[in-house]
């Protein structure tokens, strides 16, 4: 039957699936709608859904009841293939390019490229994804235990060329069943397509079709029924850039069979599982094991437990986890904390190494065996440390978030310039993304400045986000970047082609300031031209900040007759 359908796919769509419809009278998803008849007659395709177009970063929620065919409406049609568990609804899907994916309520599936001649239930080339992932056996477990009206929830969910599809049938009994894919599938900037049809079956659509921008937390991930092998169920990819933090949380719930089963947490380069460019920095088991050769133990206080197994394993079955994960330049520390449903101590580990140089982005997921989860909430967060002289420029490629204020930190936007020094104005609202911004704290202090989904850009900012490439000067604009003089942070001309690193900023005046070498920070910093100094005399006496006397001032910043100077 396989090839049947395959070859008369291929034959519809001359290799290519296109957006015309397949089937006689194409359903509206809407509430109250039927796919199939009632008496479970309808053959393969004989009806099918609407065709629904999903971007590359939204979630659709189908919600129906699904009912298969008798043995008994079976016989009366007479019907015996041997594949009799598979008929019920399917899901079908497309890429517009060359690419077909099914996922049947059954649990099995298969995925196509056209033009290939092996079965399609062996097609395993160029792809990740696990098909045939479900709570419940083969033959007529399928159809006795869920195909009798259990009410079904699809989410249909995609991040890019990342796609999952996950099915959760509740029976009238209240008992849950779950079956997922997870892989690569279509171009990462295209919608793909889906139609819903049945075989021998017929679907109650329950409540409108939902497209939404995709959600990664109310997330079920592995088998409900904790028998997920392993390396076959993982969580969203989490790309952290530099100076990123991530927080994970979920419920986990494991077979407490082994001390390893749940999730494990791996940090990797910034590429799929599998493909190229793909390695694993480390993995980090809950059970106090990390996949680094010659690492054996992270820190942790299993000791409260007497360092017994038994008594872990059950602890963090049914605990909620919270997942840090934290850059510092090249060093990614982790820290996994459980909290036992009991409400007992919250067992912790933690672990870091260097991954990188601190340049690149890094990903992390979490890997189940013997297990699954709900994830709860996710958090990513950009930080910043202040420098020794207590300013630091600032920008991110996300938009940042500071209507909460930040405790010991101050941001600002750059407006102007008086004679000597630069006009601050505080930020207390959402920016976007790409903001140029100066911050003031406390010297050496890390501060976590939250994201925000979008924001509006201070008025008459003179800041720009570095992208890593150089600032040069040009006609018509003067140019500045963080500097040091006399000890303390001021901004400098910039004479010479300088690079801005990404995650800083600089200034940029629409106006030539041929007499200012240095902008001060501070509103009592008197800029002045030595030459031009009506302020200044032979007998002036300079002192640097720590008050040691200077005999012969350079450029730089000075204390003279009380207040600071500013030598061009």
């Amino acid at each position: 039957m396989k090839q049947i359908l395959r070859k008369t796919l291929l034959a519809l769509i001359g290799g290519v699936m296109s957006t015309a419809a397949w089937a006689d009278g194409e359903i509206a998803f809407t509430a109250g709608n039927r796919i199939g008849a009632t008496d479970n007659s309808t053959a393969w395709y004989g009806q099918a859904s609407e065709i629904i177009a999903v971007g590359p970063h939204q979630r659709l929620t189908l919600k129906f009841k699904t009912y298969t065919a008798t043995d008994a409406e079976l016989s009366a049609a007479g019907v015996t293939d041997a594949w009799h568990d598979q008929l019920t609804h399917a899901l079908n899907i497309w890429d517009g390019q060359d690419q077909n994916l099914y996922m049947k309520g059954c649990g099995y599936g298969w995925k196509t490229h056209s033009g290939e001649t092996n079965d399609p239930a062996d097609y395993t080339v160029n792809t990740e994804g696990v098909f045939n992932q479900k709570t419940y056996g083969w033959g007529d477990d399928y159809r006795t235990m869920i195909g009798t009206g259990a009410d079904v929830v699809m989410y249909i969910e995609r991040n890019g060329s990342e796609l999952s599809i996950s099915q959760t049938f509740t029976t009238s009994g209240g008992a849950k069943y779950n079956h997922y894919f997870s892989g690569t599938f279509g171009l990462a900037n295209s919608n793909v397509w889906l139609q819903m049809t049945v075989e021998r079956a017929h679907i109650d659509i329950t409540a409108d079709k939902e497209i939404t921008d995709a959600s990664i937390t109310g997330k079920l991930i592995g088998l409900m029924n904790n028998t997920t092998a392993f390396w076959s169920a993982w969580s969203d990819y989490f790309t952290l850039e530099p100076n990123q933090s991530l927080t994970l949380r979920y419920k986990l719930y494991t077979n407490r069979i082994n001390n390893w089963n749940g999730a494990a947490a791996y940090v990797t380069t910034d590429a799929n599982r599998a493909a190229d460019g793909y390695t694993e920095y480390f993995g980090l088991r809950p059970d106090n094991w990390v996949n680094v050769a010659g690492v054996n133990a992270t820190s942790c206080n299993y000791d409260v437990l007497g360092w017994n197994w038994a008594t872990f394993r059950e602890k963090i079955d049914g605990s909620t986890v919270t997942v840090t994960v934290t850059r510092s330049g090249a060093n990614v520390a982790i820290r996994e904390e459980f909290a036992p449903a009991d409400g007992s101590t919250t067992l912790w580990e933690e672990y870091n190494q260097d991954c990188g140089d601190g340049t690149q982005n890094i990903r992390v997921f979490l890997a189940l065996e013997g297990a699954h989860l709900d994830l709860l909430s996710t958090s990513a967060e950009n930080y910043q440390t202040i420098n020794a002289y207590g300013w630091s420029t600032y920008s991110s490629d996300k938009a940042l978030d500071f209507s909460t204020p930040i405790d010991g930190l101050t941001v600002y936007a750059v407006t102007g310039h008086t004679e000597s020094a630069l006009k601050l104005s505080e930020v207390t609202s959402k920016v976007p993304a790409n903001t140029g911004l100066l911050l003031k704290g406390t010297a050496g202090t890390c501060y976590t400045i939250p994201l925000a989904d979008s924001g509006t850009a201070p008025a008459g900012n003179l800041l720009k986000a570095g992208t890593g490439a150089n600032v040069s000067p040009e006609s018509g604009k003067t140019k500045y970047a963080l500097s040091v003089a006399g000890g303390e942070a001021c901004f400098k001309k910039i004479t010479t082609p300088r690079a801005i690193p990404v995650g800083k900023a600089y200034l940029e005046f629409n106006e030539e300031i041929a007499a200012r070498e240095f902008l001060g920070l501070d509103g009592d910093a008197t800029g002045i031209n030595e030459a031009n100094s009506q302020k200044l005399t032979a007998n002036s006496q300079y002192f640097d900040l720590q008050g040691r006397k200077v005999a012969q001032p350079t450029k730089g910043l000075y204390i003279v007759n009380g207040k600071k100077v500013i030598l061009h």
